[in-house]
This record gives C-alpha cells, structure tokens and sequence, in this order.
C-alpha cells in the first residue's frame, strides 16, 4: 500500500479528504504528519457522513441510502466480474463514466484488469453529453475520443432524465460489435 503525504487543506470538491459518498481513502498516522494511501477503498460510516457534509447534499438525511447505494454496486461490480470468469468470454465489455471509483475497485479490490478503452458519446452522435465514458474490455478497441464542444448546456437539454443522458449511442454500439467481431474472427 503507497501512501502520499497529505497537505493542509487539500481536499475533493465534493467531500473533504477525498473519495466519493462511499469510499475515502485510508490513512495512517506517521511522524510526518497523515499519511493518505492510494487505496480510497475505506467505507465512509454514519458519522464520515454526518461530520462532512458541507457539501450541500441530502446524505447526511439519507445515510442508509448511501450505504445501500454502495452495497448494491459493490454486488453488481462484484457478480460482473464472476459472470466474466465463470463463462470466460471470448470478448467482453463494460461500461461506466470515466471518473467511476468501480475502474480502480476492480483493480485494487478485486485484483480484475482489462483495458480502458475511451468514448464521447456525442462523437456517435451530435445531440448527445461530451461527458468521457470507459468501455472496459479484454480487448483493446479504438473508439472515437475527441472532446467536441456541445452549442447548448447538456443538463438544460436532458433535465434530470436518466434515460436520456445514460443512453448508449446504436454507432457506438455497432463499432464496439464491429471491433469484437473482428478481434473474434482474427483469432479463429
């Protein structure tokens, strides 16, 4: 476990001493002062939650949704990866934003790697979020990953719609398939 010296003051935009509304990082006292591991995999507790929340959001008021939050994406991260061993795939893919934590829990937590591989949704399709999103894969694939910028304001455009912000492009879709298949058919 590397460990870095933490400066005065230095902390996330969103929580204080880093990590997301799940995890923080573990630190260790030492003669020079705390020390913060790489590893953000410390569960924040009821009371990380309650002392931090000069973020503005509602968990401090909904600590247990946090907790249940982070159990079910630990179980979803956690059975993706058995699925994946247990039928070993010739080629599998998985998708999350960039900046997702799940990237280094497979690595850190679950000891799984596979290559980072790249999109913006909106080079698949203009009307689409700039925002970078990984497609995580036992193959390296070259998708299209040019930061264009957008005319309008993604969230005045999508609100708060899950559905339509999250949406996979169908060109994104195809070239993902299209490079599988010719990983596949190389190999045969």
């Amino acid at each position: 476990m590397q460990a870095r010296h933490a400066k005065v003051g230095q902390s996330h935009p969103r929580w204080l001493g880093g990590g997301n509304a799940y995890w923080k990082p573990l630190t260790v006292q030492t003669l020079l002062g705390i020390e913060v591991s790489d590893n953000v995999f410390g569960l924040r507790t009821k009371a990380d939650i309650e002392k931090h929340n000069d973020t503005g959001t509602t968990f401090r008021k909904y600590w247990h949704k946090v907790v249940l939050n982070r159990i079910n994406g630990e179980l979803c991260a956690y059975n993706t990866i058995r699925i994946i061993e247990k039928y070993n795939p010739k080629v599998w893919c998985i998708e999350n934003p960039k900046t997702s934590y799940i990237w280094n829990y497979f690595d850190i937590v679950q000891g799984f790697s596979g290559i980072k591989n790249v999109a913006h949704y909106n080079n698949y399709d203009k009307s689409l979020t700039t925002k970078p999103t990984i497609f995580y894969s036992n193959i390296n694939m070259e998708l299209r990953n040019q930061k264009i910028k957008q005319d309008y304001r993604w969230s005045v455009r999508a609100g708060r719609d899950y559905n339509k912000w999250s949406q996979i492009p169908i060109e994104l879709i195809k070239d993902i398939l299209q490079q599988a298949q010719e990983k596949m058919e190389r190999e045969s």
